[in-house]
């Protein structure tokens, strides 16, 4: 669903298409037929193949739960006359490892989904060895229009 969590499969009335809900937010998408869902994966697919995303700007922050976490328990910290500099510079160390951990994995990621995709062409049919490498989850809006989200969390 367009909420992130999975969609439940249900046979139309016409018994030729699927309708797909989601339990969380409610939501159902239009009746389609399975082909037709496929189709569009693909379709989205293709389109990455042929206009990967760019690799990310290195002014860019990704701060990772992590970091953000260290932020919030330094800034308090900070504002506490009883903790020692010792312990800050231990918080701030281990934010700037986190950091740092975070963005490398996530440009690796990036890196290695661009040089999967420079290593295929549009296709017809659903490649699953390239969609399981590359896609961590297919969005599904009311009006059926397909969302990839990548690997690297990039949404697509």
């Amino acid at each position: 669903a367009s909420c992130g969590h999975k969609l439940n499969r249900d046979l139309h009335r016409s018994r030729n298409n699927m309708v797909w809900h989601c339990q969380k937010c409610g939501m159902k998408t239009a009746p389609i037929s399975d082909r037709e869902l496929v189709d569009r994966v693909v379709q989205a697919i293709n389109h990455l193949i042929v206009s990967p995303p760019p690799l990310s700007n290195p002014a860019q922050k990704t701060l990772s739960l992590e970091t953000r976490r260290l932020d919030d328990e330094i800034q308090r910290k900070i504002l506490d006359p009883t903790v020692s500099s010792d312990y800050l510079w231990q918080l701030v160390c281990k934010r700037a490892q986190s950091q740092y951990q975070a963005s490398t994995s996530i440009a690796w990621s990036r890196e290695k989904i661009r040089q999967t995709l420079s290593q295929q062409h549009p296709s017809l049919q659903l490649n699953t060895s390239l969609f399981h490498s590359v896609i961590e989850k297919v969005l599904v809006n009311s009006d059926c229009q397909i969302t990839l989200v990548l690997t690297d969390q990039t949404i697509y």
